[in-house]
């Protein structure tokens, strides 16, 4: 059996460059091809993400990709504890911090 190795992406650009929309392109196209959920942590509330299923940080604990909603949302400012609750219980999914260069600055 193959060991699993995750895999980062990340993507960098000036304000109206088209990153979000290069981004929901690349959701919808690795959901089609291989069946992979999407979970967005969305700092900023973009619109471009406004039909993804909203879900809650409480929630994710109780999480599955391939649940009734391919595309979650969740808006919060709380980025540690995203990711801790991420970490801990979300598996086999497409994970995007959207606008979450604030958080991470000085680190």
């Amino acid at each position: 059996m193959e060991e699993y190795k995750p895999k980062i992406y990340i993507q960098i650009g000036g304000k109206d460059t088209g990153k979000s929309t290069f981004t929901l392109k690349f959701i919808m196209d690795l959901y089609t091809s291989q069946r992979v959920g999407c979970l967005v942590l969305d700092t900023a509330g973009q619109d471009i993400y406004a039909d993804f299923h909203p879900i809650t940080l409480d929630d994710i604990i109780g999480f599955r990709a391939t649940g009734p909603y391919p595309f979650y949302r969740c808006q919060t400012d709380d980025v540690e504890r995203f990711l801790y609750v991420v970490e801990r219980y979300v598996r086999n999914c497409l994970i995007v911090l959207e606008d979450v260069t604030p958080h991470f600055a000085g680190t």
